[in-house]
C-alpha cells in the first residue's frame, strides 16, 4: 500500500490500511513535509505496523512500515 498524501489524512487513515493489508505487507507513505516526520512514525507504529526506513530528501520525508 502506497500513500502520498497530506499527513493530516495519514492519520486517521493509517489504522484502516490493517484490514486489507497482508501480514508481511509494506506500507509506504511519502511527500510527508519534515515537521510531520514523527506524527506520521508515531501514527504508523501506533496502528501496530514496524517502521523499517524513514528516508529525507531535502524537506520531504518517506516513513515505510510492515504488517507484522
Amino acid at each position: 500500500c502506497v500513500a502520498n498524501i497530506f499527513a493530516r489524512l495519514l492519520l486517521p487513515l493509517t489504522p484502516v490500511i490493517l484490514h486489507p493489508l497482508k501480514k508481511g505487507g509494506i506500507y509506504i507513505t511519502s511527500g510527508i513535509i519534515d515537521d510531520k516526520e514523527e506524527t506520521v512514525a508515531a501514527a504508523v507504529r501506533a496502528a501496530g505496523l514496524t517502521v523499517l526506513d524513514i528516508q529525507h530528501q531535502g524537506e520531504w520525508v518517506s516513513v515505510v512500515a510492515r504488517k507484522e
